[in-house]
């Protein structure tokens, strides 16, 4: 497990998730926002992409909560 993301800056996937997290994280937190996470939850995010979402699912559970990431990309796994 690492928590190096797995794509560097330079790749163009890595490109393709920025804007993609540019273009949509608003949208996305704002629907989330509407599922009571809260902290003490355990999240689980399916496909990262750039990792905004699970991170800022990290900062709604704090400490006392759990997020985990899936990627298809074998080192795309974080637990937060």
């Amino acid at each position: 497990m690492s928590d190096e993301y797995c794509f560097t800056e330079t790749s163009d996937e890595y490109v393709r998730f920025k804007l993609l997290q540019g273009e949509f994280d608003e949208v996305t937190v704002r629907r989330f926002g509407k599922c009571n996470i809260q902290a003490g939850n355990d999240c689980l995010d399916i496909g990262l992409g750039e990792d905004s979402i699970a991170c800022w699912m990290a900062r709604e559970v704090g400490d006392s909560g759990k997020v985990a990431t899936v990627d298809k990309h074998p080192k795309c796994f974080i637990f937060l």
